[in-house]
């Protein structure tokens, strides 16, 4: 579902203004982009991989070999850029994936390090320096903002979009249930706001808009009926060996496929994402639904990108597959989300 946005407030560099540009913006170090010619081995598609590239094909409605070129190589794209983020946080900026095009932003000059890191991937990867911030730096003064604003604004529902590429903190007010709202100028007004927003890095823009109301946490996982959601993957912990997760929004209290089996033990911190997870009575190996009745290995974990397919089992959709628009998004009380840009069409 795409969300539609009305601009009020820009503000930037402790500078606030009412439907303008900002007004003296810091100035960060010019940027420059660098081309890393992979010499890995080239990229090879599973049977699980093939699947969703169908899937992908048909809803864009474009030929197979097209989807194959342009997708082969997003899940190893995927794995080097959460690699990238955890052994490089103070260097890593953001990670993006196009159709077979592959970028990379870092705060500053590439490193050796990173360099080699890329330079086994089996494509190219166009890498820009001197973004100004990493990635870790930029959610976590986004992440303040919001934190912030939502204090600022109690009952009112807060969304806050972090853009690590191009360091725009877009933070959206919303009426809420109850009919309350906040003005995006008063809100940019806050002592509190302000203070949060000081701790953007020089280049970053904060924005403040009132939204049209579209949108929302649909969260849909591949995965067995819930009573209110769809099951996401299995877990364990040392006290319980079999679990599932679910978002945290779909409440506490789910059988599955109408057995009560599952007790809610506990939720992510909101920070961090949507999400909680039960214990299960009832043995939970590793494999999820990936369409009706089709079971599916889970073999490894990686951080989405933006531009990367990411296709989906839901009991309420079905199969379905949405690229990835953005990341480090805040909803409420919510943080650390991606939103989806769905085919068009649909």
């Amino acid at each position: 579902m795409r969300t539609r946005w009305l601009l009020a407030v820009v503000a930037a560099a402790g500078t606030w203004v009412v439907a303008g540009a900002p007004v003296g913006a810091a100035t960060a170090t010019a940027s420059s982009t660098v081309q890393l010619v992979g010499t890995g081995a080239a990229s090879t598609v599973n049977e699980a991989e093939l699947f969703d590239i169908k899937q992908v094909a048909k809803d864009r409605g474009i030929p197979l070999a097209q989807a194959i070129k342009e997708l082969a190589g997003q899940d190893e794209f995927a794995a080097f850029a959460t690699e990238a983020a955890e052994r490089f946080p103070d260097e890593f900026s953001f990670a993006r994936y196009d159709s077979g095009a592959a970028s990379l932003g870092v705060k500053g000059t590439l490193s050796t390090s990173m360099t080699q890191l890329a330079r086994a991937l089996p494509f190219d990867v166009s890498v820009a320096q001197n973004v100004g911030w990493s990635e870790r730096e930029i959610k976590a003064a986004g992440e303040a903002v919001h934190a912030a604003a939502r204090a600022a604004a109690p009952g009112v529902s807060i969304s806050t979009d972090i853009d690590t590429r191009t360091g725009q903190v877009t933070v959206a007010t919303s009426a809420a249930a109850s009919g309350a709202r906040v003005s995006p100028t008063v809100l940019a007004g806050s002592d509190a706001v302000r203070a949060a927003g000081a701790r953007l890095p020089a280049g970053a823009k904060l924005t403040f808009i009132s939204d049209t109301g579209e949108g929302g946490l649909d969260t849909v996982y591949g995965g067995g009926s819930l009573s209110t959601c769809t099951a996401a993957f299995s877990v364990s912990s040392p006290s319980y060996a079999h679990g599932l997760l679910t978002a945290e929004h779909c409440g506490n209290s789910q059988a599955y496929s109408g057995r009560s089996v599952l007790t809610f033990r506990a939720a992510l911190s909101k920070s961090l994402g949507d999400a909680q997870w039960h214990s299960s009575s009832e043995g939970a190996n590793p494999y999820f639904y990936y369409t009706s009745g089709s079971l599916r290995a889970i073999t490894s974990t990686a951080n989405a990108v933006p531009g990367q397919s990411l296709c989906k089992y839901g009991k309420t959709t079905s199969n379905t597959c949405d690229t990835v628009y953005k990341t480090a998004q805040c909803r409420d009380a919510y943080c650390n989300l991606i939103m989806g840009e769905p085919p068009q069409g649909r």
